[in-house]
């Protein structure tokens, strides 16, 4: 695996447009057009530890999130898939629908963008965007 740095970008767009950002020194590597992605991420407030993985094509992106948090989060172009969103108040139950993955490659930077909505019993809770940014 190449180290990289990794700058992930999320936003609730109809909630609150400003984005929560993490960037991280990772690993990275591109396997049979899948691209897996690791990366440790400290939380500011507690200084917990998370470890993510990512596993990503143009249709599917999985995100494993383990440690301080514990979550998979499972995009899929066109799909619902329901999640267990562990957060630090709780676990919540949720369905993510996922509208769009789209993946470029320009020189050395591969960009991840999601853009999806959280439903919580039926019902619309936001339109979120997450953007995964990893420059070698």
């Amino acid at each position: 695996m190449d180290d990289v740095t990794v700058t992930v970008t999320g936003r609730q767009i109809d909630l609150d447009p400003t984005p929560v950002v993490v960037v991280a020194r990772g690993k990275y590597r591109l396997e049979n057009d899948i691209y897996y992605v690791e990366y440790t991420e400290t939380e500011t407030e507690s200084g917990n530890i998370i470890i993510n993985k990512i596993v990503a094509n143009m249709n599917k992106v999985i995100i494993n999130r383990s440690g301080a948090i514990n979550s998979i989060l499972q995009f899929e172009t066109q799909r619902k898939n329901a999640v267990e969103y562990e957060t630090q108040y709780g676990v919540l139950s949720m369905d993510i629908i996922t509208k769009d993955i789209n993946i470029s490659v320009v020189g050395n930077q591969i960009n991840i963008v999601v853009d999806y909505y959280f439903e919580m019993n039926g019902e619309h809770v936001s339109r979120n965007s997450l953007s995964i940014e990893i420059n070698q």
